[in-house]
């Protein structure tokens, strides 16, 4: 029974790696466009202090 749960529980962390990748990338492309912005605009700050 125990070993079924540790699978179980591998195969979710691989989803979870999968996801913080894909995560991961969604956030790095949103970066990206927020670099651009920035140089245009002045009211990132306000987004600067909502991501933490």
């Amino acid at each position: 029974d125990k070993t079924n749960q540790t699978t179980i529980r591998m195969l979710k962390d691989e989803e979870l790696t999968t996801l913080i990748k894909q995560y991961e990338d969604e956030q790095s492309k949103l970066e990206a466009d927020r670099q651009k912005q920035q140089q245009t605009t002045t009211s990132t700050s306000t987004v600067e202090k909502d991501k933490k």
